[in-house]
């Protein structure tokens, strides 16, 4: 995590501008895959159970970007932020479930790129 605060003062106003950027290394937990020969036979979810946990996900880098804009006034205070989840986009594999319409394992992917945009007064 790295951040850096800029300040201007102007009319009796504080304005402050702050950029802050953060990284994390997550994944790589254990699961059970799912036998999917048997799955198509029983029409529902069937995991190797003999062999549980034995497969690892791969880990993945997730960066995200925050801005704020402050403006402090005498008896209020007023932020405009934007703050980018996942700034590249990366996606990994987090979960897999048996689809019986389809036969087929389907996989679950973490969220994309993710932009949140927020206004907030305090007084």
């Amino acid at each position: 995590m790295a951040g850096k605060e800029f300040k201007l003062h102007t009319n009796g106003t504080t304005k402050t501008l702050t950029v802050s950027v953060r990284g994390s290394i997550a994944g790589g937990q254990h699961y059970t895959k799912i036998n999917l020969d048997e799955s198509r036979a029983q029409a529902q979810g069937v995991y190797y159970d003999e062999r549980a946990y034995a497969w690892q996900r791969n880990p993945y880098s997730r960066f995200d970007l925050k801005l704020l804009y402050s403006k402090n006034k005498k008896h209020t205070t007023r932020q405009w932020e934007l703050r980018i989840q996942n700034v590249t986009n990366s996606s990994v594999v987090t979960s897999e479930w048996y689809n019986a319409k389809r036969g087929s394992i389907v996989n679950n992917s973490q969220l994309g790129l993710l932009p949140v945009l927020s206004y907030r007064i305090e007084f």
